[in-house]
């Protein structure tokens, strides 16, 4: 990260920032036993040859609600993350109310109107 121009800003979580852009690592693995996330279910997405992890909106609230628990976190961070765990869960509820609704992917209609 550093080679190409990132500044580490955080060693505790591995955040870096470059130009604005900022962007934090954690192991792939440390997610089961972190936030009882299984492995196996999160999809693998290949992009013009570049594979990668996406983790779905229920995956980032075991996250953050783990997250939570930590004290690092805890004190330094508690007020994003409540604030992110607000906003997905409302966003949770509103896929819901999609699906009950009979809409499958209510973003993509957004995106192609």
């Amino acid at each position: 990260m550093q080679e190409s121009g990132y500044v580490l800003y955080d060693l505790q979580e591995h955040a870096f920032e470059k130009a604005g852009l900022r962007a934090a690592f954690a192991s792939f693995e440390s997610l089961t036993p972190f936030a009882g996330i299984d492995l196996s279910e999160i999809p693998v997405i290949e992009e013009e040859g570049v594979r990668y992890s996406l983790l779905n909106l229920q995956d980032y609230r075991s996250v953050y609600a783990a997250s939570m628990q930590d004290g690092y976190r805890k004190n330094v961070k508690n007020k994003n993350d409540e604030q992110k765990l607000r906003l997905i869960g409302r966003a949770l509820a509103e896929e819901a109310a999609r699906k009950q609704d009979g809409t499958k992917n209510g973003m993509q209609e957004v995106l192609t109107e």
